[in-house]
């Protein structure tokens, strides 16, 4: 698994997509990620890609399959949390013993989804963008050395 997530890593890498439409596609893919709709995902990451041809596929997919059991459970912290506030709800603890406690829950994890799904796509698109255009000039540099490594051997 480790080896397939860094053979597509290095696939964005080396794509001909530029350093925007990568980040771009990676923020999309967290924003679909905050979205709580587990098991549509994919599907909407699709869309997304139809309808935004700039993005870069991959990383929008690949950005989206981050959210794992562990990762699910902050984001939808994050997105109660946000809720709450905005729907001015009494932070507390899920205890879901009846059908219509989870009514109270999920009012303010969508509520909250849309505001913090965009905002945690914003920010993550800004970190990704720094960081990505730094390993991306650093492995174009390696790979020139090398280049001009063999040229001098063959000389």
């Amino acid at each position: 698994m480790k080896k397939k997530i860094k053979f597509l890593f290095r696939k964005i890498l080396l794509s001909n997509s530029s350093d925007f439409e990568v980040t771009l596609g990676f923020g999309l893919g967290i924003m679909v990620g905050f979205i709580p709709l587990y098991g549509f995902q994919t599907i909407l990451c699709i869309i997304l890609a139809i309808l935004i041809p700039k993005a870069n596929r991959l990383s929008l997919i690949l950005s989206s399959q981050i959210f794992i059991p562990p990762v699910m459970a902050v984001a939808l912290g994050i997105d109660y949390f946000t809720g709450s506030l905005i729907l001015y709800q009494n932070i507390s603890f899920m205890r879901i013993t009846k059908i219509d406690d989870l009514l109270y829950y999920i009012k303010p994890i969508f509520a909250g989804s849309i505001i913090a799904a965009p905002l945690m796509g914003l920010l993550s698109s800004i970190v990704f963008y720094y960081v990505f255009k730094k390993i991306r000039k650093r492995r174009m540099s390696q790979m020139t050395e090398g280049v001009s490594i063999n040229n001098k051997d063959k000389a």
